[in-house]
């Protein structure tokens, strides 16, 4: 896919300031057939809510022949940032910001793609009645479970068998595997913030297992619970939000997740809703996961419900996720 990605304008120091460039778009032309729209953008700009709507709400207007009629009423991006200053409740030596500011900044160049000559992608799909199966497993087992979601039972699932797919790799048992999902926080700030806000405005629902007790009979029980739990704790107000992001970029700095899988997209962000008047995308890919190792998740083009599932490992690993994948579903 990266023959359809845009190349990324090059990053430059000016006056001791490191700029990175923020957005690029490449048209790719197939003849009679369609075309493909490559998009990079900086992540520091949007989440992937903000994203999302940027791109729905550009294609609405092409689809209607430039009519911004439609973006009247609460529709447009809202680009302010509500609600007084407030003193950093964690203190200025520990604030989010010092703790970014300590990250090494981008050499001066064009930022690279990764090396992918080992490496293959793959879509699987998690049907309603997968997501069915294992939410009655799940609360049969744990019936006092406070969060039992699709998205939890979904991202358990694929983390465990990505566990499992890599299990030939020399790992001890009290070896501790990570996950991180974002979570929303636009509702959890006083005032809240419109659903529109662009920018980014997520934190981190953070969990850490022993390998020992994913790849085992309960692998699945365990990571649901866990997920479930950390998401059902999930900071509520503005000072949690800031405690709990700082918390894990620190954690990040200083090397300590190295067996982390992240989670892309979601499938309440339907990329494929995107109509610039030539009819919905055929197919919708994240490739960041190539060089991040996460899951990207979105909802499926044509099966309301069912979600598509992103991946890209090694060819041995992805075979040995594969059966391992579908065979877990086929003996719920």
């Amino acid at each position: 896919f990266y023959a359809f990605v845009p190349p990324t304008p090059r990053v430059t120091n000016v006056s001791d300031t490191v700029v990175v460039p923020i957005l690029a778009l490449q048209v790719t032309l197939f003849p009679n057939f369609g075309i493909c729209l490559g998009i990079t953008f900086h992540h520091v700009a949007a989440d992937a809510s903000s994203s999302s709507h940027f791109l729905k709400s550009w294609a609405s207007i092409a689809k209607l022949g430039g009519d911004e009629g439609f973006l009247a009423g609460g529709s447009l991006p809202f680009y302010g940032r509500p609600g007084p200053v407030r003193k950093d409740p964690i203190g200025p030596e520990r604030s989010l910001w010092s703790r970014v500011r300590e990250v090494k900044p981008l050499d001066e160049g064009q930022l690279q793609h990764p090396n992918l000559t080992d490496k293959v992608r793959a879509t699987f799909v998690m049907t309603q009645a997968d997501v069915q199966r294992l939410k009655i497993l799940l609360l049969a087992r744990r019936p006092t479970l406070s969060h039992v979601s699709t998205f939890t039972v979904t991202c358990a699932y694929v983390w465990i068998c990505m566990v499992k797919s890599r299990a030939a790799s020399s790992t001890g048992e009290d070896e501790l595997e990570h996950f991180v999902c974002g979570a929303d926080c636009r509702a959890r700030f006083d005032p809240p913030t419109p659903e529109t806000y662009f920018g980014n405005f997520i934190t981190a629902c953070f969990v850490t297992v022993k390998n020992s007790k994913l790849v085992g009979e309960e692998g699945f029980l365990a990571a649901a619970e866990s997920i479930g739990e950390a998401i059902s704790k999930r900071a509520q107000n503005e000072e949690g939000v800031l405690q709990v992001t700082t918390t894990f970029v620190s954690k990040l700095k200083e090397g300590k997740l190295k067996r982390l899988v992240g989670v892309a997209g979601s499938p309440k962000i339907s990329f494929y809703g995107t109509d610039f008047g030539w009819g919905r995308p055929i197919k919708c890919e994240i490739i960041s996961i190539d060089a991040t190792g996460s899951i990207s998740l979105s909802e499926c083009r044509d099966s309301k419900g069912n979600i598509e599932i992103g991946l890209s490992f090694p060819r041995i690993q992805m075979d040995a996720f594969a059966t391992i994948f579908a065979h877990g579903l086929e003996i719920i």
